[in-house]
């Protein structure tokens, strides 16, 4: 199965809500995408000079690109994309581990609902004093490794 753009862009999007991804990663990312489009849409152009706004206008124009959402796919490949960039969560990415948790609240799909509250919970034991790092590493593990137990969607370049 090969991710259409708008599950690719809603996975970016995700990515930079969580803090796991930069502005200038995006532009970076798009522009590359412009330079092999022989006729770019206007979504895209408008994200590449996305340079002096807001960072949630930068995620707004990820969500809106036209097309279909899939939020299943999206999930997947921002998984996809964190173990790419974060194969190891580490003691300094607390921020992203959780954002990721927030994500609960938005379109996740159910079957990985129960490992992002274990992770948040987790957290939390972790500032009460109880447990260490180790145990987020276990948690991030086992919700980076679930996207392989369904159909896992293909990295969309």
């Amino acid at each position: 199965m090969n991710p259409e753009l708008k599950e690719m862009t809603e996975a970016l999007g995700m990515m930079v809500q969580i803090g796991g991804m930069s502005q200038h990663e995006i532009i970076a990312w798009i522009v590359d995408l412009i330079e092999k489009t022989e006729n770019p849409p206007e979504w895209m152009i408008e994200l590449s000079l996305s340079k002096g706004r807001h960072i949630l206008d930068v995620v707004h124009l990820l969500h809106d690109v036209p097309g279909v959402s899939n939020p299943d796919t999206a999930f997947r490949l921002l998984l996809n994309l964190l173990e790419e960039k974060y194969p190891n969560l580490k003691i300094e990415d607390e921020n992203i581990a959780r954002n990721l948790c927030f994500l609960v609240h938005s379109s996740v799909p159910k079957e990985f609902e129960n490992l992002l509250y274990q992770l948040d919970g987790d957290l939390d034991m972790i500032h009460e004093g109880y447990g260490n790092w180790t145990v987020i590493q276990e948690d991030y593990r086992e919700l980076l490794d679930s996207r392989n137990s369904h159909a896992q969607p293909e990295k969309c370049t």
